[in-house]
């Protein structure tokens, strides 16, 4: 695969993607897709920028037949490099993992990961104890 430049942004694009995001199994498209009200202004303003700064231009849409919004990549050697990134194709429920290249890295690298995995797939929930 050779030296990833950009390790942080690219962590943090690939933590979207394990919680977001799925490559079909033919290798022709890449998605990442959320809520159309509450993840407009991500999907606006920061992580399309990323994607488009270091994978390949992308611009937000609606996909009204899932009812998400989100961005997508339908050119066959950009989806690659997602795959040599280390990011699953097809179905990720209870197989997709943290690429190898992310957890060899340094703290800031995995802190990028989580911080797009918890962007994506992430919340807090408090609640009172009753016990």
């Amino acid at each position: 695969m050779g030296e990833i430049q950009n390790k942080e942004k690219l962590a943090e694009i690939c933590g979207a993607i394990i919680g977001d995001g799925w490559i079909q199994s033919n290798e022709q498209s890449f998605f990442l897709a959320g809520d159309p009200k509450e993840d407009k202004d991500y999907y606006d303003n920061y992580i399309s920028k990323l994607i488009s700064k270091l994978i390949h231009p992308v611009k937000p849409k609606e996909f009204p037949y899932w009812k998400v919004y989100g961005v997508s990549i339908h050119t066959k050697s950009q989806v690659k490099k997602l795959l040599d990134l280390g990011l699953p194709k097809g179905k990720k429920v209870k197989r997709a993992e943290i690429p190898k290249w992310i957890i060899n890295s340094d703290i800031n690298t995995i802190k990028s990961f989580i911080r797009g995995f918890f962007d994506t797939d992430g919340c807090v929930f408090c609640q009172k104890n009753y016990t």
